[in-house]
C-alpha cells in the first residue's frame, strides 16, 4: 500500500483535498498530526508537536505514525526546514505538494479566519457576517507573505532537486472546481500518481465544489474596512 503525504500551506484546501483522498478504501489518513490540538481531536494518539524536537524525534514520529496509518497530512509551519526535510527526503514516502498560485490570498482568508474563528465549513454556525471585519494588519501580512512564499519556494527546490518522479505538484486554484467532470479528472490524475482506488463520488462533489467548501471569496475579501489599501500594497 502506499505511503504518503500531504504537504502544504495554510488555506490552500488541504483539509478538503485529505478529506477526499481519505474516502479510498487503500487509505487511512492521519489529518494534521503535528498540529498541537492533534491528541486533543484524537485522545489516543501522542502529542507528537511536543514529542518532536529533531531529525531524530522526527524520524521516530514518522515511523510509528506509518505503521498505523498510510498517509498523513501536514502544514508547512509547523516544523523548522531542517526538521520537515526528514519527511520530505523519505524515498518510501510519495508527496502531494499543495500550494497556491495566490499565496496573498491565503493570507488574507488566514487573517479573516483570525477575526471570525472560521477555518473550515464546519466551524460555521450562523451566517457569517463579514461586514463586521476590522482592517487588516498591512504588516503583518507582508511578513506571512513573506514566509509562506520563502518556505515553499524552498520545499519546492528541495523537492524538484531530490525527488523527481515522487512529487505531485497541485495548486489549489486548478484543484477546485463547481464543474463535477473536471474534479473527478484531477482526483483520477492523484489516485494514479498515489495507485489507490478511487473515493466515494459523492465525497469528491461534496469537498471539491468551492460553493459547497469554500468559506469565503474575494467578494467577502471587498468588506475588510482596508481591503484598497491591501491591494495598492500587494498588487502594484
Amino acid at each position: 500500500m502506499t505511503k504518503f503525504a500531504i504537504f502544504a500551506h495554510a488555506r490552500s484546501g488541504s483539509t478538503s483535498l485529505a478529506t477526499v483522498i481519505d474516502a479510498s478504501p487503500d487509505v487511512k489518513m492521519a489529518i494534521e498530526p503535528f498540529h498541537p490540538e492533534y491528541s486533543k481531536w484524537n485522545p489516543n494518539e501522542p502529542d507528537y508537536s511536543s514529542i518532536i524536537k529533531d531529525k531524530i524525534s522526527m524520524n521516530k514520529a514518522l515511523e510509528e505514525l506509518f505503521s498505523k496509518y498510510n498517509a498523513i497530512k501536514v502544514l508547512q509551519y509547523q516544523f523548522s526546514d531542517e526538521i520537515y526535510i526528514e519527511l520530505l527526503k523519505r524515498k518510501a514516502i510519495k508527496i502531494l505538494f499543495l500550494r497556491r498560485k495566490d499565496y496573498l490570498a491565503g493570507v488574507i482568508s488566514g487573517l479573516i479566519a483570525e477575526q471570525t474563528n472560521v477555518w473550515k465549513k464546519d466551524d460555521i454556525k450562523t451566517k457569517v457576517d463579514y461586514s463586521k471585519l476590522k482592517p487588516l494588519s498591512i504588516s503583518r501580512a507582508k511578513k506571512m507573505l513573506t514566509y509562506v512564499s520563502e518556505q515553499m519556494e524552498f520545499y519546492e527546490d528541495f523537492l524538484r532537486e531530490n525527488r523527481k518522479g515522487e512529487y505531485l505538484k497541485i495548486y489549489y486554484e486548478e484543484l477546485f472546481s463547481e464543474d463535477q467532470m473536471q474534479n473527478l479528472e484531477k482526483i483520477q490524475r492523484i489516485r494514479k500518481f498515489l495507485e489507490i482506488k478511487p473515493p466515494d463520488s459523492e465525497v469528491i462533489e461534496k469537498y471539491m465544489t468551492p460553493s459547497q467548501t469554500q468559506i469565503n471569496d474575494k467578494g467577502d475579501y471587498r468588506k475588510i474596512p482596508n481591503y484598497q489599501e491591501i491591494m495598492n500594497t500587494f498588487t502594484r
